[in-house]
């Protein structure tokens, strides 16, 4: 439009026009927001479409940003029907949460949209079949009982830990790692701080590769660094309340091992919280073969 008609450009009247189209789409937006998670695709279309409209409107440029990673994962295909309605039986209630993964454990803004706008929806969709939920969750893995009992869904899970950190007391119940295509290693940690946490920790990952027998110097293993820091902060965590945290890795290839801790940096250096009756700071989670 605008090559063939430039002189629109600098129409007073023409941006006014427009400016009032993007209006309208952003009260459209609010509106399918409303609906909960079938409006949300309509409610990203029309804030992309308010966003272009009016480009000096900042809320409008963050929600259209913040919901991208819906609008994509619909457009490709990545979001089941079932998705937005209420789980009826375990295996449907796994594949909800394995799609709420995707966003939760994703990139950074993808994580934004999962804790603000995804979460909340989620939460009210598994409540609506609570009793029936609670009856499921024999027949769910660890991971996912307290992935739920991270969102209040359910009581967390009862178990021995599977390891626990020292200053601060942190025990963490279950990990979980999967492959997701080509684009790396999605790992979650599932974590119950016994303590109120004062500091912000970072989350130490190191990744360590076979042995080349053809490289240089083949006695020495490969290895990569690929900390991150938590969603939520652990300066923000309740002591008591189980926390989902993860991140998706660029690890290519088939690790030999993977090793986890946690630290932050003071105006003394780093400190990092050691594993309990150990001086080890690391804490391995896979050994030999595919994670």
């Amino acid at each position: 439009l605008y090559v063939k008609h430039p002189a629109l450009l600098d129409d007073s009247d023409w941006r006014t026009i427009i400016g009032r189209m993007g209006s309208r789409f952003t009260l459209r937006a609010e509106q399918e927001l409303k609906g909960g998670l079938p409006g949300f695709e309509s409610a990203a279309n029309y804030y992309t479409l308010a966003a272009f409209a009016r480009p000096e409107d900042k809320a409008a440029q963050r929600m259209a940003r913040l919901l991208e990673p819906w609008l994509r994962a619909k457009q490709s295909g990545h979001i089941s029907s079932d998705f937005e309605s209420p789980p009826r039986n375990s295996q449907q209630l796994h594949q909800q949460l394995e799609i709420f993964r995707r966003f939760l454990f994703g990139d950074s803004l993808t994580q934004v949209f999962a804790r603000q706008m995804l979460q909340p929806e989620v939460v009210k969709l598994f409540n609506r079949s609570r009793d029936l939920v609670r009856t499921m969750q024999d027949n769910l893995s660890l991971a996912d009982r307290c992935l739920l009992a991270s969102m209040d869904v359910i009581a967390a899970p009862s178990l021995n830990t599977q390891a626990v950190f020292a200053d601060p007391d942190i025990a963490l119940l279950t990990h979980r790692l999967t492959r997701v295509g080509d684009g790396g290693l999605r790992l979650e940690l599932y974590l119950l701080p016994r303590t109120a946490i004062a500091e912000d920790f970072t989350v130490a990952v190191n990744a360590r590769w076979p042995t080349d027998p053809e490289a240089a110097n083949p006695t020495e293993r490969p290895s990569a660094n690929f900390d991150f820091s938590p969603s939520p902060s652990t300066s923000s965590w309740a002591e008591g309340e189980l926390v989902a945290v993860g991140q998706l890795l660029p690890v290519i290839g088939i690790v030999d091992s993977l090793w986890v801790g946690l630290y932050y940096d003071s105006d003394q250096g780093r400190r990092w919280a050691k594993l309990a009756n150990t001086h080890d700071t690391l804490l391995t989670l896979s050994r030999a073969g595919t994670p």
